[in-house]
């Protein structure tokens, strides 16, 4: 597991350090920060099915990378008339530095699972791990450390890349070692649930249009290309096609997403990805 762990904090080292450039190109896109923000929207409204969330907003991120979807969610509470206190952690240093530039809040350097069992516990009103069970290998072990640190009415949310999406399942195809858990599919992840003691009590479809893929660092022609979508009425419009068509053809979206918490919970409702 150590050999692993290294492995993946070195290679993100070297690539948040060779596109450092490159990443706050895309902490500025219009199309990119859309997504983000209709992802971070989509938490907050899953987590808290339309109760009013206590501000300010205690938030835990491990695997927080660049720090993409903490300015969003910065930009989307404060929207809201609420604080957010938000904690990120990732394994890799040139990730934290990046997102030192424009996150407010505690960053923590260090393995996902240590640095989660480390926190107080019922510390947070939700953990959000976005494209982060796929890297792990122990999950179970990180979300029964994310189970404790959750408040009594606390949720985890579970964002992870559809097996099904053809154009993710090619992308990752590319670095098969960075993402060998990504193809043993969302079984794996809900293993990992059961065996943690939570259950699933929502699951959702999330974005048809691999956003995150055509602004990615390394696809920069693309990048500039849909840079020039800067009118929010048309992004707005993209974005309700978006959001409509994740619902028609959800085995396109580019993400499921799972509302967790501990066995036995009451759920507010399912629908199937």
């Amino acid at each position: 597991m150590a050999s692993e762990r290294t492995y993946q904090g070195q290679y993100y080292d070297d690539h948040y350090v060779a596109y450092s450039e490159d990443v706050r190109a895309q902490r500025v896109h219009p199309l990119l920060r859309s997504f983000e923000d209709s992802f971070a929207e989509q938490v907050l409204d899953l987590v808290f099915d339309g109760a009013a969330p206590r501000s300010p907003v205690r938030v835990y991120e491990p695997g927080c990378g660049e720090g993409l979807l903490a300015d969003a969610l910065g930009r989307v509470i404060e929207r809201c008339g609420l604080a957010l206190e938000y904690t990120g952690s990732d394994l890799s240093s040139a990730a934290l530095d990046l997102a030192r530039e424009s996150v407010s809040g505690t960053l923590v350097q260090g393995d996902a699972i240590e640095v989660t069992a480390g926190l107080p516990a019922g510390a947070f009103d939700v953990v959000i791990a976005k494209n982060l069970l796929h890297h792990l290998d122990e999950p179970a072990a990180f979300l029964r450390a994310a189970r404790d640190v959750v408040c009594e009415r606390g949720r985890i949310l579970v964002a992870e890349p559809r097996f099904g999406q053809p154009l993710v399942f090619l992308a990752n195809l590319m670095f098969p070692r960075r993402e060998r858990h990504y193809f043993r599919g969302p079984t794996r992840n809900r293993e990992a649930v059961h065996a943690a003691g939570l259950e699933i009590l929502r699951e959702e479809p999330f974005c048809w249009f691999p956003y995150e893929l055509a602004c990615a660092t390394r696809l920069r022609v693309t990048r500039r290309l849909l840079a020039r979508v800067r009118s929010p009425h048309t992004i707005d419009r993209l974005a309700a096609f978006d959001a409509r068509w994740a619902r028609r053809m959800p085995w396109w979206s580019e993400y499921y997403l799972w509302v967790v918490a501990p066995a036995g919970t009451a759920a507010s409702g399912t629908s199937s990805v």
